[in-house]
């Protein structure tokens, strides 16, 4: 397959260079249309310690950069060839999914009433971009003064932009378009998820594992008016590292992470580099009831829940490779569910060939001692592996938040780069709970009352703010009225857990005036005006 990925490649950069179009900012960076510019995808260039890539804004990396690591070695190649997010669901008995794969299911912006970004407002998608911070940013720079708050993007407590690291970029994407389904799985013409994804990347600029690490954040909202039953949440990779036919897949069972490496053959004109191995590791996964645990979800101490962690590993050899067999590609959207819960094809276990054994893992061997079950048959230029999470169930309005990181390591021998690898995560892990967590449980105190807080801006004109607490989980919502008291829309109608929210309104089309905003929660009901000015 080595030589149909090479034309593919080179089919793709020939369209994709052929439409490049520069979209002018005021900004040190560059920001381009990638491909036809009515639709409405842009490329983000982003740069941190040994890490160069290009985002795009509808989930996928545009092909002519990838994620590239490390770049202090002087070839030019991928880390990453492309990546994407995998969610899957039951609606009324039927499944349904959005797969961010080679071709893409999400369209760049948020859901704005009821309806894909870019339908409900084509003439301001350049707001629909990617937006990066840097250590640095600050007043006047546009994507600092056009931070996009009101759709989700992190803010700190006077409103300013959140920077996440040294680098941070955010983005918000959706599918709800009803003319876009990735033609990668069949069915094409499926109905819509209605996820809508917001997704933070960042990095550090220093030494050691976190200087080779990156990290993605997804918050997930069920947008839809249905609850969506076995919800599998499943990221998938195209890993690429040394030569893309010579990687090699693993899955190390006691530290519950995937990985590749690049066992050093090398065909006739490749370049020589040292072995690496790289990982897509999950961090924190979604959030499900658990008594007596304690999970972590939107910068929330949860009590009585737990996070999951990575539930199913299935290997990819090729785009090519049978779906029948181990280390197959999917063609059916069953298919690519039941792998992403750890299933063969057909839904039958996976049996470990050395243990004879179920498992949801394949390829669980150690390759620096050749015990297990090891990875040993030819690879294709497109494989790479799914880690997933689940199942979990979300109602209508339900939101949940998975991290990731993206580590590679590279060393003289093979053994030492995949055992850096390993000790590479654990580091990384223990740094993400012990920092990140305790940041966290810092912010989520417990408000000692119910309180509903002035929208802000107020007056406004494309969107605005509002924040609440309530002092213990509660069924709650919080809905717009017009002047003659009648429902205009519904922000929130499920239960929360105590703490501080915020939630972002645009109002759409909606006519100038005054406005009511009412909260309701454990038989507590708070009012407050707004003003739409236009």
């Amino acid at each position: 397959m080595k030589s149909l990925r090479v034309l593919f490649v080179l089919s793709i950069l020939s369209i994709v260079l052929s439409g490049l179009v520069l979209v002018t900012t005021e900004t040190d960076r560059n920001v381009y249309a990638y491909g036809d510019p009515e639709d409405y995808v842009y490329t983000t260039m982003f740069e941190t310690n040994q890490f160069l890539c290009g985002f795009l804004n509808d989930g996928r990396l545009d092909y002519n950069y990838g994620i590239q690591w490390p770049k202090s070695i002087e070839v030019y190649h991928h880390m990453v060839f492309q990546h994407g997010l995998w969610l899957f669901g039951y609606r009324n008995d039927s499944l349904i999914s959005a797969t961010s794969y080679f071709l893409p299911s999400y369209t760049p912006g948020p859901i704005i009433n009821g309806r894909a970004g870019i339908l409900e407002m084509p003439d301001d998608h350049l707001r629909f971009r990617s937006h990066l911070l840097t250590a640095s940013s600050g007043p006047g720079d546009p994507d600092y003064d056009e931070w996009p708050s009101q759709w989700g993007a992190p803010v700190n407590p006077d409103g300013t932009p959140k920077l996440f690291g040294d680098v941070m970029m955010w983005t918000v994407y959706n599918d709800a378009h009803p003319d876009i389904h990735s033609p990668d799985f069949e069915p094409v013409n499926q109905i819509n998820t209605f996820f809508e994804i917001r997704e933070t990347v960042w990095g550090y600029n220093q030494a050691g594992a976190l200087g080779d690490a990156l990290f993605f954040k997804w918050q997930i909202y069920n947008k839809s008016d249905a609850t969506l039953d076995s919800v599998v949440i499943c990221h998938w990779n195209d890993i690429d590292i040394g030569s893309a036919t010579c990687n090699h897949l693993a899955f190390d069972e006691s530290n519950k992470f995937g990985y590749v490496y690049d066992n050093g053959t090398r065909y006739e004109g490749e370049v020589e580099i040292p072995p690496i191995a790289a990982s897509y590791v999950l961090l924190q996964g979604p959030v499900i009831p658990k008594e007596g645990f304690t999970g972590y979800n939107f910068g929330h101490r949860l009590q009585n829940q737990q996070n999951l962690g990575t539930t199913a590993f299935w290997a990819i050899f090729d785009d090519g490779a049978n779906p029948e067999s181990i280390g197959g590609c999917p063609r059916t959207v069953q298919q690519a569910y039941n792998f992403a819960r750890g299933r063969r094809h057909d839904d039958s276990p996976i049996i470990n060939p050395v243990t004879n054994e179920q498992t949801h893992y394949t390829f669980t061997g150690n390759p620096n001692t050749g015990d297990g079950w090891i990875h040993t048959r030819y690879m294709g230029g497109m494989a790479g592996y799914m880690v997933s999470s689940g199942s979990i169930t979300m109602a209508p309005g339900d939101s949940q938040e998975v991290v990731l990181a993206l580590v590679g390591a590279i060393a003289d021998t093979l053994p030492d780069a995949i055992t850096g690898l390993r000790d590479k995560v654990i580091e990384i892990q223990k740094f993400y709970d012990t920092n990140l967590k305790s940041e966290i449980e810092q912010q989520a105190e417990i408000p000692a009352k119910f309180h509903l807080a002035q929208n802000y801006p107020n007056p406004f004109n494309a969107s605005t703010v509002i924040r609440y607490e309530i002092p213990k989980r509660a069924f709650t919502t919080l809905r717009i009225y017009n002047l003659k008291g009648q429902l205009v829309e519904t922000l929130v109608n499920r239960s929360l857990p105590a703490g501080s929210h915020q939630i972002y309104w645009n109002p759409g089309k909606l006519p100038s005036g005054m406005y009511f905003y009412r909260i309701e929660s454990d038989n507590v009901r708070l009012t407050r005006k707004c003003l739409i000015l236009k």
